[in-house]
């Protein structure tokens, strides 16, 4: 749980590119991933074009022997907003991000800040980036810088979800409170900042305000297309809850649901397995072991795999995922899946 969560508003959906530009000093695998495709002038820059629709003059090119850190050659440039200053390349470092290549959208970012040090946009992707790459004290300026600057870029009220969870990372629990509060003021009622809010009134052992606020987070994301990720976790700090006042019984139904939202969290399994421990229930938390270890070489192989296309964590269900609950309350227990 100390990591970034995934969460990404949902106004921050990809946009697309107003010009995309041409990039040196990047692998065809790192344009794969942003999705870049070539450049085309704006359209009134553009020539006149045949009866068949190709344009009569090729585009520019980047000069040999030019910066290779990421230029947009003259005639690509964007305009900025009308709302807010901006730069094509943090479009493209978003993606990178969205696609788990962190050093390589810090790269992006370095080389953007080198000519606009003060963008807030940018700055902005910069803390997101050294938060995803653990840097928590690092990032904190970036965010910090993008809030004073003033520029009403779209990802700025997010600024203090982040800082938030880079203040929480860094054991500062009221600072972390305060970033997140001042986030849920201006953005009302979202689940990622709640749940937050309830891991550091669990830390504070406020076990009834931790209880609500994981529920509330839970109960926020009971959508049509929900993250089964985060619905697990939710449950699983339920678990957490009820373990701490000694109710096996309960934390092992909480357990329970989570894995059936989401049956690749080790933790949980473990959590699971001494919950089962306290109940006597010796053959069933052994089970749980190994599917602790299952849901282990199942995270292990998935980051053996080239970068998916971004999109919400959605794994299929594992053969070996329980079922929730039944409607009695009694959890039912998987089968013992055949060892590989």
């Amino acid at each position: 749980m100390c990591d970034l969560p995934r969460y990404v508003p949902s106004d921050l959906r990809a946009r697309p590119l107003r010009v995309i530009a041409t990039l040196a000093g990047l692998s065809l695998g790192t344009l794969a991933a942003a999705q870049v495709v070539p450049p085309q002038a704006p359209p009134a820059a553009t020539p006149p074009t045949s009866p068949a629709g190709a344009p009569t003059a090729a585009p520019p090119s980047i000069a040999p022997g030019s910066d290779p850190g990421l230029t947009v050659p003259e005639g690509y440039r964007v305009v900025d907003s009308e709302s807010y200053p901006d730069d094509p390349r943090i479009d493209i470092a978003r993606r990178l991000l969205a696609g788990g290549q962190f050093a390589e959208a810090r790269v992006v970012l370095e080389t953007v800040l080198k000519q606009k040090p003060t963008l807030g946009r940018a700055q902005f992707f910069m803390g997101t980036t050294l938060s995803k790459l653990k840097q928590y004290e690092q990032a904190r300026p970036y965010f910090e810088k993008s809030i004073a600057g003033g520029e009403t870029f779209p990802e700025r009220k997010h600024a203090h979800h982040f800082m938030g969870w880079a203040s929480y990372n860094l054991g500062e629990l009221e600072r972390a409170k305060t970033e997140f509060e001042a986030h849920l003021a201006l953005v009302g009622e979202e689940p990622d900042s709640i749940f937050a809010l309830g891991l550091i009134a669990f830390d504070s052992d406020e076990l009834d305000v931790a209880e609500a606020r994981f529920q509330k987070a839970l109960d926020l994301q009971q959508t049509p297309n929900p993250n089964k990720r985060d619905l697990a976790k939710a449950w699983a700090r339920l678990g957490d809850v009820s373990m701490r006042r000694d109710d096996a019984a309960k934390a092992e139904e909480r357990f329970m649901q989570s894995l059936a939202n989401y049956p690749d969290l080790e933790e949980v399994w473990l959590k699971l397995a001494r919950a089962r421990d306290r109940l006597g229930k010796t053959i069933e938390a052994d089970r749980a072991r190994e599917e602790a270890e299952r849901a282990k070489e199942r995270v292990a192989q998935r980051s053996k795999r080239p970068p998916a296309t971004p999109g919400p964590e959605q794994p299929a269900p594992a053969k070996d995922a329980p079922k929730p609950p039944d409607p009695a309350g009694s959890p039912t227990d998987p089968p013992a899946t055949p060892k590989r």
